[in-house]
């Protein structure tokens, strides 16, 4: 049995897992359109053209996350279907107006905001950024609207329409040397391609709708436009803001070389993680009634996350430049520079991010608005001294390494939220632990030499490593 086959049997061994596999199953496929047609992109257009589409994502990226002030977070855990259509009602009436109000902004100040970037092309783009916002607004909400219902068949189906339409536009804008106009508008088109199909599948009773039930709804849930939303803001520009200023302090190359290595880092956040996260919600939320700390689940989901995430992340630290090289051509070989320096924290916040939902459930909004001020500020900070050494290599090694604390602190308040012994979890599993660091070990040594025998050898280890363990812990989250 490959390892595929051992990874698809374990995450439909139980409902909770079965979910996360219909949710990674669509993403799967979405992000294989993406995989797939990367090589060819990035022989098709050059890095400063994906600076371009970095910067314009980022910003979309940023204002994405206040598009509906936060309140289709709230769609899963609401009490009863009437609060949660007026939920989202709401939040697509705030989608509308924000659109809206970027818009007037955009119209002002956007060719001054592309100035500013160091990325004058955009000044002929920026108007897609609310028509982009809009699109994203909308599958946002409806989304959470399905995973309350559990219809996670039709959020795949809508990431791999916004996948597939985005690549099919992209590859051809590429072959008509269309630059980065071609890459901005594939992009924008993938995402009105995923709303459009995610209101086509939505159903709501608007008879439970009503000016009364939004009102009341908006102030029940006031905490998430109040703290979520800006904690929110502030994290995203904490990720977001990165491609910006390697834009604007470096070069568009600089910001288009770190975008792909992000990009194609946060795959298997994208691919597995989210979805672990989106089905953890609900059933967190759920157990949460009935029990102050649902301790199992979480300690269960870090380890799960963990066994996952270590072999992928290590053969991308380690084989990164040669492996970037290999895929996306010789243009890109810093980018797999990047992804060595890069891949230890995304390997924690593949953990951390699908684990911060508990937060939501235990409604500490205000605390992780905190820390989320003070992790957005050393991440800006560590590009800025970067910067002033003129050194874009020590801004990301920088960034970096503030990410790894701000994803192990973020791991360790939610097992304490969850009443975790972090000391007992440790010994608890301290046999995969160690054979990781045993494995971690080996791979360095084969990689001594970048080779393709010795890509194919590190790969073997680290695949057998994580049949071993996936196989011990099979029956892991059976819910």
């Amino acid at each position: 049995m490959n390892v595929l086959t051992m990874i698809r049997r374990w995450l439909t061994s139980g409902r909770l897992l079965g979910d996360v596999f219909a949710l990674a199953g669509g993403t799967v496929i979405a992000q294989l359109f993406l995989i797939a047609a990367s090589p060819f992109l990035t022989r098709l257009f050059k890095p400063a053209d994906f600076g371009v589409l970095a910067v314009f994502a980022s910003t979309l990226g940023i204002l994405g996350v206040i598009v509906s002030w936060r309140y289709e977070f709230a769609i899963p855990i609401a009490k009863s279907d009437e609060e949660a259509a007026n939920l989202l009602v709401l939040s697509l009436l705030l989608v509308a107006l924000t659109s809206m109000g970027v818009a007037v902004a955009v119209f002002f100040w956007g060719e001054d905001y592309a100035q500013w970037s160091n990325a004058p092309e955009l000044s002929s783009l920026i108007w897609l950024v609310p028509v982009g916002l809009l699109a994203f607004g909308f599958f946002q909400s409806i989304n959470y609207w399905h995973t309350r219902k559990k219809s996670f068949a039709h959020i795949g189906i809508a990431k791999m329409l916004q996948s597939a339409g985005q690549v099919v536009f992209q590859l051809i804008a590429g072959i008509g040397s269309l630059g980065a106009l071609g890459l901005v508008l594939g992009q924008v088109l993938g995402r009105v391609a995923s709303a459009a199909y995610l209101v086509h599948r939505l159903s709501l009773d608007l008879h439970l709708v009503s000016i009364g039930g939004i009102r009341s709804v908006g102030v029940r849930y006031k905490k998430f436009p109040l703290f979520t939303a800006w904690a929110s803001l502030i994290n995203v520009i904490g990720t977001q803001a990165p491609v910006i200023m390697f834009a604007k302090l470096f070069t568009t190359e600089v910001a288009g070389l770190f975008s792909l290595t992000i990009r194609i880092l946060s795959l298997p956040a994208a691919l597995i993680g989210q979805a672990v996260g989106q089905a953890l919600y609900p059933r967190l939320a759920e157990k949460a009634k009935h029990s102050s700390a649902p301790s199992r689940m979480i300690s269960d989901a870090a380890l799960v996350l963990l066994i996952i995430a270590f072999p992928i992340f290590v053969f991308i630290g380690v084989y990164g430049p040669f492996l970037f090289t290999l895929i996306f051509g010789p243009g890109w070989h810093q980018s797999g520079i990047y992804a060595r320096y890069l891949s230890p924290w995304l390997l924690l916040a593949f953990i951390s991010s699908p684990l911060s939902m508990f937060v939501f459930v235990k409604e500490q909004q205000g605390l992780a608005f905190i820390i989320t001020i003070y992790e957005t500020s050393i991440r800006i900070g560590s590009i800025w001294v970067g910067s002033m050494i003129n050194s874009a290599d020590w801004a990301v090694i920088l960034y970096a390494s503030v990410g790894v604390l701000i994803s192990l602190v973020y791991i360790l308040w939610v097992f304490r939220m969850a009443q975790v012994s972090i000391y007992g979890w440790v010994i608890q599993h301290r046999y995969y632990l160690l054979s990781a660091v045993s494995v971690l070990l080996l791979v360095l040594i084969i990689a001594s030499n970048d080779t393709y025998i010795s890509m194919a050898i590190g790969a073997t280890v680290l695949s057998a490593h994580l049949w071993l363990w996936l196989h011990k812990y099979k029956g892991l989250l059976h819910a």
